[in-house]
């Protein structure tokens, strides 16, 4: 999780990766106050952002892996939401952590990380010590 900086935190939660505790996670995370001042429009943006997210980690990190769990810090700043995401499930392919999804645009899996490229200002993926981490920086105003 991110320290330092101005950075305030809005949510900082881990559970069970399965995609029933994804959807409460969003539910919670979504009508976080620090959230409020967002548009309709980037709250919907940011929703499908990190639903799509936290639901790759529970169908690809985990598929193989077995039950695990998810850390989810978000945290405001300076015009940005910072979404990072931790697991420690199987490692991400590298097409897809270097920015190319390697698959035909007609597999679902290609367009999820076309749209989470595409709404996100940043998107960086690390493994580290046998865990994955996913820092998506998402635009806060329209």
């Amino acid at each position: 999780m991110h320290n330092g900086g101005d950075h305030s935190d809005v949510v900082s939660v881990s559970f069970p990766a399965t995609f029933a505790e994804v959807a409460k996670v969003l539910q919670r995370t979504m009508v976080a106050p620090a959230l409020g001042d967002l548009s309709l429009a980037r709250l919907r943006d940011l929703e499908l952002v990190l639903a799509e997210s936290l639901n790759n980690v529970v169908e690809h990190a985990y598929a193989d892996a077995g039950l695990g769990e998810v850390r989810l810090n978000v945290s405001r700043d300076a015009g940005l939401v910072r979404l990072e995401i931790g697991d420690d499930g199987i490692v991400m392919p590298t097409t897809f952590a270097q920015g190319s999804t390697g698959e035909e645009p007609h597999d679902e899996g290609g367009r999820g990380w076309l749209l989470i490229r595409s709404l996100c200002k940043s998107v960086e993926y690390q493994r580290v010590s046998e865990r994955n981490r996913l820092i998506l920086e998402f635009v806060s105003s329209d």
